[in-house]
């Protein structure tokens, strides 16, 4: 199944939470994506298509990690993130996988968290 954020929901996402407006992160992760989410046969996943929309990145760690907060782990064998933009889709992993720690499950095993190198002085 997929799910195109630019065409089911809006283009623009809005705020993180439902109090900063219309068409905020929080609202398409509760009220889209979660119910496709619980509604889906056993073994399938929800494509989420982020090509053509435009949101910011604490929205999408309101979407992401929220997820994650909400449905637990396991969300991540649930769901596949697609956007023509890489950055915006390993930001998606990255927030989902700070959720989970970073001893936990990895998310795609192509992905990795880059750790910042240590300094000499």
């Amino acid at each position: 199944m997929i799910f195109k954020v630019a065409k089911e929901f809006t283009q623009f996402v809005g705020g993180r939470f439902r109090k900063e407006g219309d068409a905020s992160g929080e609202e398409l992760r509760d009220d889209y994506l979660i119910p496709l989410i619980d509604k889906l046969p056993e073994g399938e996943k929800l494509d989420i298509d982020l090509t053509d929309s435009m949101i910011c990145w604490s929205t999408l760690e309101e979407i992401f990690g929220g997820l994650v907060r909400r449905k637990g782990a396991e969300v991540v064998d649930k769901i596949d993130i697609l956007s023509d933009d890489e950055k915006e889709v390993g930001l998606a992993k990255r927030y989902m996988q700070e959720q989970i720690g970073y001893g936990g499950k990895c998310i795609d095993k192509n992905w990795t968290e880059k750790k910042p190198k240590k300094s000499k002085n």
